[in-house]
């Protein structure tokens, strides 16, 4: 057991009414300029902070219960909500050039002591209202503000600050998508484009731009090594950073907002740049010395204590970001692949089978089987030797309805099609099964998750046939395959309804404008 761990243990009581005391006093005492003094004790208390929280976080059995309840129920908020509020005006407010030596371990010692601090301590601080003039987010003023202190600090030529910044702002991604729902029942009839949180596309605009000037005469595929303490790196780290947290604030998103997302993502050409970028990034051979492991099976190393910077940070921090790429828009980084030029296309190809896509499909698999999957009328299971996962749907009507679909992942996955095949059926006719199975397809071919989100998606789109909802005339199927929109538009005449895309690409592709089934005016 570490000497702090006795320390806190055994004198719990004294600890807790100290950290209290002492932090509120840091609070005043940062307000104006303190002295070299003053800042030393600023820093031990963090570091006395940070050992406290990484004590109870542990699985030590020297925590007691009443320790941890005492901890989280009674000093964990007083502390933090006032610590944070410290960080972001101490902190955030300092200018960019000038820092001295000590103000710089100053900010590694408050990150270290923020780094226990929840998404709810967070939202409860007091910290300065922040907010931009000119955008309209659905975001309460709380939440606004926090993304705006801690997106500045993404972009800072401070490697702490940014990893701190990222860590934090990591725990608040789950947060937001719920405060863009109301956006889906507006105007169902509409296909949804929905822009991200303000102050992250202002990071990734920002240094989108530089790592497109830095890149622009470099092949895809050819790897550039992107030296520590440049400004390169800090842009770099800015950059992958932020679509980290992109990418979790999408995959925290449900099916209808993700197609929203996804809409602003192709529209501003995002992945398109991302993953150009990234395969200027990624070594050709991700590799590290321990020959069983590489870039893609363990995660990089993201420290709030400031370690040495290396080019490797970058590199390995690429594929960490083209993995979440993989395995949350797997079908936007497909319609990349599929538009590249056989050159790219095929080192794209060998580089994803060789180390990605064994990682990705043995997860997707394993989660299948390490969770009970099974969703009221569905149970899904998983064999990983033929990477293959089985869904069996069933249904008790006037009689028994059960069908077993067997998905088999390519070895390329995501960027080969999945095959979806026949297994067992009963109470089913041939043509219902056929349209069943090629919706699967469909889902699992066009939605941005995983292949439980795209079964997900299909037993909703059975579901609802058998609640007696029409499917779409145009595509057969109740619930859209991109949009996951459902048929609202009615046409006056044959009363048969119709998604409003695949309404819009039939008047576009027929030039007529009569309803696809009665050929009336629509």
């Amino acid at each position: 057991m570490k000497k702090a761990d006795i320390i806190i243990t055994s004198h719990w009581d004294f600890v807790m009414c100290s950290l209290v005391s002492w932090i509120q006093s840091c609070s005043e005492s940062l307000q104006s300029s303190p002295s070299i003094a003053t800042q030393s004790f600023c820093c031990a208390v963090c570091d006395l902070l940070a050992a406290v929280s990484n004590h109870i976080s542990s699985d030590s059995t020297v925590v007691s219960t009443d320790q941890r309840t005492e901890w989280l129920e009674f000093f964990s908020d007083g502390i933090y909500n006032t610590l944070f509020s410290v960080f972001i005006q101490v902190v955030g407010g300092k200018p960019e050039h000038g820092e001295s030596e000590f103000d710089d371990h100053l900010a590694r010692c408050l990150c270290c002591g923020v780094a226990g601090i929840t998404a709810e301590q967070m939202k409860s601080s007091k910290i300065p209202i922040k907010l931009r003039a000119n955008v309209s987010e659905h975001l309460p003023d709380n939440l606004q503000s926090l993304l705006n202190h801690l997106c500045a600090m993404l972009m800072r030529r401070n490697k702490t600050l940014q990893v701190t910044a990222y860590t934090l702002l990591l725990r608040l991604m789950s947060e937001l998508p719920k405060h863009d729902e109301q956006l889906t029942k507006e105007d169902e009839d509409k296909e949804l484009m929905i822009q991200p949180p303000a102050a992250l596309v202002d990071v990734y605009n920002l240094t989108s731009a530089y790592m497109e000037g830095i890149l622009t005469d470099i092949k895809v595929g050819e790897c550039v090594l992107i030296q520590g303490y440049s400004d390169a790196y800090y842009y770099s780290l800015a950059y992958l950073l932020s679509w980290k947290l992109l990418l979790a604030f999408f995959k925290s998103a449900t099916a209808e907002l993700r197609a929203g997302y996804a809409a602003y993502f192709r529209q501003h050409k995002m992945v398109t740049c991302l993953l150009n970028n990234l395969f200027r990034l990624m070594p050709e051979n991700p590799n590290t010395m321990d020959k069983s492991v590489n870039m893609f099976t363990v995660q990089p190393e993201l420290s709030y204590t400031g370690s040495i910077q290396s080019p490797q940070d970058i590199c390995h921090l690429s594929c960490s970001v083209y993995y979440s790429a993989l395995e949350d828009i797997p079908a936007m980084v497909r319609q990349w692949w599929n538009g590249q030029d056989k050159r790219v296309a095929t080192y794209v190809d060998s580089f994803t089978t060789r180390y990605a896509s064994p990682v990705l499909w043995s997860q997707e698999i394993q989660s299948v089987q390490n969770t009970e999957h099974n969703m009221e009328n569905m149970s899904v299971k998983g064999r990983p030797v033929t990477r293959e996962v089985i869904a069996t749907y069933t249904m008790e009507l006037s009689e028994e309805v059960s069908v077993e679909l067997v998905i088999q992942l390519p070895a390329n996955h995501p960027l080969g099609i999945v095959t979806v095949e026949s297994g067992k059926k009963i109470g089913i006719k041939a043509a219902q099964w056929r349209t069943w199975m090629l919706q699967l397809t469909t889902f699992l071919v066009h939605q941005n998750g995983s292949i439980l989100d795209g079964l997900t998606l299909w037993k909703r789109n059975v579901d609802k046939r058998f609640e007696g909802i029409e499917d779409c005339m145009i595509c057969f199927s109740v619930i859209h395959g991109s949009n996951c929109s459902l048929p609202r538009l009615t046409c006056r005449t044959c009363k048969k309804k119709f998604h409003s895309e695949c309404l819009y690409k039939w008047f576009s592709t027929s030039n007529q404008s009569t309803c696809p089934a009665c050929r009336n005016l629509f």
